[in-house]
């Protein structure tokens, strides 16, 4: 299901860590990614040229689209921009979970697709009519990590433990992990520049994290140009 774009929302992880779909998920590309990947990656040169890991987001893309990742014929809304989940509380749709959310009244309480097109002038025309467009839910997916990345301006003990904070907070929002790395300086041992280990012990995004860096990533990382 969907993850919540991290400026406004969230939900929980849907991916269980059963052996049968860490296997296929750490080895299986969707068929739906092969014709996006090439997108993507451009889209990446433009965008965030200095990004060097681009297969966190391929990851990161069908960990938000992909419901089963075993069933035949669920494979579908891997990778799919018209993927979409509906209940009473929340719609999210495509390939990075921008979501609407609404109070029990069913009145709008945030709106992911608004503001995410604030984040590139390109998006600026992007209607609700042609959400399910592929290309600009991609850019969308590019302009929200990269101002996450931007914005994380604190100490991380390198690259990696940098990336799993992004992902968290790509999941939870930036106020939820800066809540969350008050908690781990406040705790004996806990190091607030490394997530494995110490911050992931005071958050709820560490499967979210882990299914994306250690189960997904690896299988996409021949797909970018270096």
């Amino acid at each position: 299901m969907f993850l919540a774009l991290a400026l406004s929302l969230s939900a929980p992880s849907v991916f269980a860590a059963e052996p049968a779909r860490v296997e296929w998920a750490a080895t299986k590309v969707p068929p739906n990614a092969k014709a996006l990947l090439p997108v993507l990656d451009a889209l990446l040169a433009e965008m965030w040229p200095e990004l060097k890991d681009r297969a966190v987001l391929a990851a990161q893309i069908e960990q938000e689209s992909c419901v089963d990742s075993l069933a035949v014929e669920r494979q579908k809304t891997c990778w799919s921009p018209n993927a979409e989940r509906k209940t009473e509380r929340e719609y999210g749709f495509g390939l990075g979970g921008i979501t609407v959310t609404y109070d029990a009244a069913g009145a709008e309480v945030l709106n992911g697709f608004v503001e995410v097109k604030k984040l590139d002038a390109t998006l600026a025309g992007w209607t609700w009519e042609d959400r399910f467009d592929a290309k600009s839910q991609l850019r969308a997916v590019v302009a929200l990590n990269r101002k996450l990345w931007r914005k994380m301006t604190f100490e991380t003990a390198d690259e990696r433990e940098k990336t799993a904070f992004l992902l968290a907070a790509y999941s939870g929002g930036l106020g939820a992990l800066k809540k969350e790395r008050a908690v781990c300086e406040k705790t004996l041992g806990c190091d607030v520049k490394r997530w494995f280990g110490h911050v992931e012990k005071h958050s709820r995004k560490g499967d979210y994290v882990t299914q994306i860096l250690d189960v997904r990533k690896s299988k996409y990382e021949s797909a970018f140009t270096k």
